[in-house]
């Protein structure tokens, strides 16, 4: 269970399924990382097959550091 505030008077139980949450932050974190490489977040890649193999290479890079 998790407390969420919902109004200044008062808090909410709500139910919290923390594997997805962990999942979820998970893809959170990584879309940062991708963030980082200029290339990739502006897609100067016209086409979507150097895209998507740009993509791979720095989903390598961040795997590997």
């Amino acid at each position: 269970m998790r407390r969420v505030a919902t109004y200044s008077w008062g808090f909410v139980s709500i139910e919290v399924d923390w594997h997805c949450y962990q999942d979820r932050n998970l893809v959170e974190r990584f879309f940062q990382k991708i963030k980082k490489f200029r290339r990739l977040s502006t897609r100067y890649e016209r086409l979507a097959r150097n895209y998507q193999s740009l993509l791979c290479l720095v989903s390598a890079a961040i795997w590997l550091a």
